[in-house]
């Protein structure tokens, strides 16, 4: 996935997204990074595509017991195309956020000849220490699908995340350490998102 996973992965952030109705979001992503480090090939960074991203609130965390919706997000570039699918949950208590999302995506890289799918658990919590200011821990179990038939490990994921919101501009971050043994994984994720609400 690309950066920014971490503010996608809650249904109802403030300030990131247009609002078209009362339950239908929209957000455009113009410039989405990747970086990637490893031991043999070295670090590399590059731009991902151009992304959109619609979210459908079918109930509201601040007044039904559960808040939940669905999410759409398509990322494209000169070479690849991403699509992404995500039923969200959201239980507020307090200043304490409990979200869980469950991910189906598909890939097609390499001049969209190369076909891989994602299916992906995350659960995160939340807590808002200032109205302006939120960090959490995070876990995700992932796994790989090549061309959609052969399993590449289940990869296992934990780590913080931090989000700031002031005025229109809000940024968020989560660093996640890979906790099982799966080769071809990344021993960290680190991701960021940063904007301006219009």
């Amino acid at each position: 996935m690309g950066t920014g996973q971490w503010i996608r992965h809650l249904p109802f952030p403030a300030g990131n997204r247009i609002r078209v109705t009362d339950r239908l979001q929209l957000a455009v992503y113009l410039f989405d990074f990747e970086h990637e480090h490893s031991a043999e090939e070295g670090s590399s960074t590059k731009w991902a595509g151009t992304g959109l991203e619609a979210v459908y609130q079918l109930t509201d965390p601040n007044k039904d017991p559960i808040g939940s919706a669905v999410y759409l997000e398509t990322i494209m570039n000169d070479k690849d195309l991403e699509i992404e699918g995500k039923f969200l949950l959201q239980k507020n208590l307090g200043k304490l956020m409990l979200v869980s999302n469950s991910i189906v995506a598909g890939k097609w890289e390499d001049g969209y000849s190369a076909r891989v799918g994602e299916l992906e658990q995350l659960i995160a919590v939340s807590y808002e220490i200032v109205p302006s200011f939120s960090v959490g821990l995070e876990a995700k179990y992932e796994v790989e699908l090549e061309d959609w038939r052969h399993s590449g490990g289940n990869a296992v994921f934990v780590g913080p995340n931090v989000s700031f919101r002031k005025g229109r501009f809000f940024s968020a971050a989560t660093c996640m350490f890979r906790v099982s043994d799966v080769e071809g994984e990344p021993h960290i994720e680190f991701g960021t998102v940063m904007g301006l609400h219009f």
